[in-house]
């Protein structure tokens, strides 16, 4: 219908409430008027619109189909076919006032004069912004001032003050007393008898009897000897083995009955392969069973020819 080469067709479908069926009949363009339970069906190879008689109360649940709403528009463009429909899968629009609402409105004339810069407002402002220097007081305070002759009195070095400081401080080396106590004096007599040597004093019998070596007694000679395993260690010692109740006790048993029972491989139930068999993809649940999209145009095309002949009568010869 326009000048790109587009060949449309459009049907619209439903009922309006606020339409009425005779401006329906009167529009300009209409041929004709879908009645209850009817049907139009779009072949998508051949591209005929073929009416369709319900032969029964349309099940809406076993076809799977789905309210359109207000309407809906089948066009065709190139060698396919297109539905528009106003579910909510189109995008809805704002309305008017969410448009006025969103606009930008920019400053108002409140704004910009609020905003705008006023500088220094009076000349209180220029004359209390205005570098002073300083005043007299500051150059006064501030001015550096030496030393006063107080200060300097009290810096200048005095050296010795007396006769007594020159005598206290000068080196009075050793006097004689100091001399003789650290003359060194060696040992005295007594010292010398002190520390000498004395080794073993014959005299003392005693002392060199107590140092002479006097090897193991026979009592240590008896203690000391290797005794070896006594009868009743050799007996402790001895391997014993296994009791015939630790053998009983450790033979491998194998599994029970019951537990061979519990652990054989049971494989899946009827249920548990019904709940794991690949259903494809679902949609909504219909009627307690899901309708399975299937990505074969043929067959898509088939079962929707078929359901329009099994509920729907034509005047289309086969």
């Amino acid at each position: 219908m326009n000048t790109t080469g587009y060949r449309l067709l459009a049907i619209a479908v439903g009922l309006a409430a606020s339409v009425s069926t005779i401006a329906m009949a009167q529009a300009q363009g209409v041929i004709g008027n879908l009645a209850k339970n009817d049907s139009i069906f779009v072949d998508g190879k051949t591209f005929n619109v073929i009416t369709g008689r319900s032969k029964a109360d349309t099940d809406v649940r076993k076809l799977g189909a789905r309210e359109l709403g207000p309407g809906a528009i089948i066009f065709r463009s190139e060698d396919k076919l297109y539905i528009s429909d106003a579910s909510e899968r189109v995008a809805a629009y704002l309305n008017d006032p969410d448009i006025e609402r969103q606009r930008p409105l920019g400053l108002r004339d409140s704004d910009i004069e609020r905003q705008r810069p006023l500088g220094l407002r009076a000349d209180v402002d220029v004359e209390r912004q205005r570098p002073l220097g300083l005043r007299d007081a500051d150059i006064e305070r501030q001015r550096a001032l030496g030393l006063r002759d107080t200060d300097i009195e009290r810096h200048r070095a005095l050296g010795l003050r007396a006769d007594v400081d020159v005598e206290r401080q000068r080196p009075l080396g050793l006097r004689d007393a100091d001399v003789e106590r650290q003359r060194a004096l060696g040992l005295r007599d007594a010292d010398i008898d002190r520390q000498r040597a004395l080794g073993l004093r014959d005299y003392a019998t005693a002392d060199i009897d107590r140092q002479r070596p006097l090897g193991l007694h026979d009592a240590d000679i008896e203690r000391q000897r290797a005794l070896g395993l006594r009868d009743a260690d050799i007996e402790r010692q001895r391997a014993l083995g296994l009791r015939d109740a630790d053998i009983e006790r450790q033979r491998a048993l194998g599994l029970r009955d019951a537990d061979i029972e519990r652990q054989r491989a049971l494989g899946l139930s009827d249920v548990d392969i019904e709940r794991q068999r690949a259903l494809g993809l679902r949609e909504a649940g219909v009627a307690g069973r899901y309708r399975v999209y299937i990505n074969d145009p043929d067959y898509a095309y088939y079962r929707l020819k078929k359901a329009f002949e099994e509920n729907w009568t034509t005047n289309v010869a086969k």
